[in-house]
């Protein structure tokens, strides 16, 4: 459901875009994205899950999870939450036998948990030996994540640019904008990446290279960053890190069922495209998100059952419960309440995998109860 016009959202609502999902027609406003526009729609289950093929919705609606990925043009493995619609495009599920609704795998779920333990297969089918390469034929078409198509036809052209810069700056948010803007100023050669399609920099005499992906960290600077069709290979004398934190999720039985989402989706769904989550919601946090997430869902007209702060309240049991693989209720301590839509979040984990990679020694902090960067290696900040 569509929330009425408001300053600020993504979406163009004076000109739109069709696509098909699955065979259907699906139309979108220009600044969606996939995911989105499949949510306004309806579509509530986005992929299934790899082994089990249990029914997985939008959780972060930032490319940062697995849960929507599909196969956009033959493409497979796209994170359709942060894919913008495209005129035309083809939209289908992937990993599923049937439809993603109705996934005649899921029966491994409910009647094959006892047979089907982590990694049984490398135990119960190498024997007779000669029969492994059928197994194997029928375990990758059934726990696959998509296919590459062998002749899929060649329709764009990709190129690579051998590029080298005094600075690269990774994450375009308030840190990664004030380092462009200070080696700016002292006059190095300053190139800003970020991942957002939605970035805008007024101000800065540098460049910035926007949605695009830094790739990784390797030695002599090397940063390869994928830019759609471009793959730009930098040579960076200096290299800053500021790719910010990710959204880390609450651990308990259910949160995995579709309609349990990060505060940062329900802040996506209802600023950028103007989407009502759900009807009914229960907010559990660890944090100001969480509470920032509950009055947004009240703005959009959601209904709260329940508003719980684990800094103020111990909570000691947290479960969801469903039906048909969604959320229908949530219980605390005893305490039961009916929603289709649970926000939960555990706080924020520094988003350190580039430094890692690089190199960077991690260490955990008890107090704050995240890993962070302890040890950076020589020309990374």
């Amino acid at each position: 459901m569509r929330l009425p016009p408001k300053d600020g959202e993504r979406i163009d609502r004076e000109r739109t875009v069709t696509f098909s999902f699955d065979g259907r027609r699906v139309e979108a406003f220009e600044g969606d994205t996939i995911g989105s526009a499949l949510y306004a729609a309806g579509q509530r289950v986005f992929s299934r899950s790899f082994k089990y093929h249990r029914p997985r919705g939008l959780l972060c609606c930032s490319g940062s999870c697995p849960n929507c990925m599909m196969e956009v043009d033959d493409v497979p493995n796209v994170r359709v939450c942060a894919e913008p619609v495209r005129e035309g495009a083809d939209v289908r599920p992937q990993n599923v036998f049937g439809s993603l609704d109705r996934d005649l795998l899921s029966a491994v779920d409910k009647f094959g948990g006892p047979f089907t333990p982590v990694g049984f297969y490398y135990r119960t089918m190498i024997r007779p030996r000669w029969a492994w390469p059928y197994y194997e034929r029928f375990l990758r078409r059934v726990a696959g994540l998509g296919h590459v198509h062998k002749h899929g036809r060649r329709s764009g052209r990709y190129d690579v640019e051998h590029r080298r810069a005094e600075v690269l700056v990774v994450g375009g948010g308030r840190s990664g904008r004030e380092a462009a803007s200070r080696y700016a100023a002292e006059g190095r050669q300053v190139v800003l990446v970020d991942e957002n399609p939605y970035l805008e920099i007024d101000e800065g005499d540098f460049e910035v290279i926007a949605p695009a992906c830094a790739l990784g960290i390797w030695e002599g600077g090397l940063v390869p960053v994928d830019a759609g069709r471009i793959l730009h290979r930098f040579r960076a004398e200096h290299i800053v890190v500021a790719t910010g934190a990710i959204e880390q999720p609450l651990v308990f039985p259910g949160n995995d069922l579709v309609g349990v989402m990060l505060p940062d989706a329900v802040r996506r769904l209802v600023d950028d495209w103007a989407i009502k989550p759900g009807e009914r919601a229960v907010v559990v946090t660890a944090d100001e998100d969480g509470r920032e997430a509950a009055g947004r869902l009240r703005r959009a007209g959601v209904e709260l059952a329940g508003v719980f702060d684990l800094r103020r309240e111990r909570i000691r049991e947290i479960a969801a419960h469903g039906r048909k693989g969604r959320v229908r209720s949530v219980e605390l301590d005893g305490l039961r309440m009916k929603c289709d839509l649970l926000v939960m979040s555990g706080g924020r984990q520094p988003a350190y995998s580039l430094l890692a990679q690089a190199g960077a020694r991690i260490e955990y902090d008890d107090e704050r109860g995240v890993f962070f960067p302890a040890e950076l290696p020589p020309g990374v900040e």
